[in-house]
């Protein structure tokens, strides 16, 4: 493999939690693989056992890349974990992780290229994310993509306005600049998960990017952290159809808007404010504000499911107010 030389550092946020000893071995050969060698890797382990350890230690003897090792004392859950690690950073670059992926060789190379195409010398906040390649436990190809599966997409023009009601971003085929993981943290306990927080705080505060062409093989198998659970799968109609599953999930995306509007209340348009405002009413004024503030989300049954929500009120019981 031909390393590229490259003058800006480059650091990695790798998290854990009782991962594959194989899975893992995997997705650090695929990162010592790379054409642009990282600067670091950061690890932070939530695991409640030692074989992500055993298996960075033995790594780390090895490779040419610094790695440092944190063990959490107490379970941090995986946002605060990502927290955790990505503050103890110092790269100019940071490229999220997952312990059971695979990289392709030029992740590192081509995610820079598109970051540092919109960056304007690092001043603006830029956050670049790609779709992903689907590999069973056995490494084959399954022959669809993740966004594919999820009814997602990426590059869409009104980024804010659906991440106010779901995400779609993958952390782990996300890399960030600095100037945006300055104002990402610290990751609050009210973000549902890191990667949606931090997709949010790029909308506001500069630009998100997306790449279509997959630059990482994203492995499911039964033991993953958040997996790919297609939108109309069994399990998901089924959780659906749940007295208060509505109403309970979509009180977290209300509680996680209301921390990003606590965040950048100063730097939101009056459509948006005025959303978040009809929150704590519901009904067909929070509907006809989502209109305005141009909040809407990607695929049909996502959107009714916020019209149940809103129309139903049933999320206002479970919110701390």
């Amino acid at each position: 493999m031909t390393v590229i030389q490259h003058h800006k550092t480059i650091s990695i946020a790798l998290c854990l939690c009782n991962p594959s000893e194989d899975f893992l071995q995997k997705q650090l050969e695929s990162i010592e693989n790379q054409t642009i060698q990282p600067t670091e890797i950061i690890v932070g382990d939530d695991s409640e056992n030692e074989i992500g350890l055993t298996v960075i230690r033995a790594w780390s003897d090895k490779t040419r890349i610094p790695c440092k090792i944190i063990q959490n004392k107490i379970r941090l859950g995986i946002s605060q974990n990502y927290s955790h690690v990505l503050s103890q950073t110092v790269g100019d670059y940071i490229f999220l992780c997952d312990q059971d992926d695979v990289w392709f060789p030029t992740k590192i190379e081509e995610s820079l290229r598109h970051i540092m195409e919109n960056e304007d010398g690092g001043s603006i906040p830029v956050l670049f994310h790609t779709d992903l390649e689907l590999i069973d436990g056995h490494g084959s190809v399954t022959g669809s993509s993740f966004m594919d599966k999820q009814r997602i997409r990426g590059g869409d023009q009104n980024q804010l306005g659906l991440l106010m009601l779901h995400n779609n971003v993958t952390g782990c085929s996300a890399a960030l600049n600095r100037s945006l993981l300055e104002q990402v943290l610290p990751i609050p306990q009210e973000a549902i998960v890191h990667d949606w927080w931090i997709a949010l705080n790029a909308a506001i505060t500069g630009k998100t990017v997306f790449g279509n062409t997959p630059l990482i093989q994203y492995r499911i198998h039964g033991e993953n952290a958040i997996g790919l659970r297609p939108l109309l799968s069994k399990d998901n109609i089924s959780r659906f159809l749940q007295p208060n599953h509505v109403g309970r999930e979509f009180a977290k995306v209300v509680t996680q808007n209301y921390a990003i509007h606590d965040r950048y209340k100063n730097k939101l348009n009056e459509e948006t404010i005025n959303f978040m405002k009809q929150l704590q009413i519901g009904g067909f004024p929070l509907l006809r504000a989502a209109k305005l503030a141009n909040v809407r989300p990607q695929a049909w049954s996502r959107g009714i499911r916020f019209n149940i929500a809103a129309l139903t009120k049933t999320y206002m019981r479970f919110l701390s107010m």
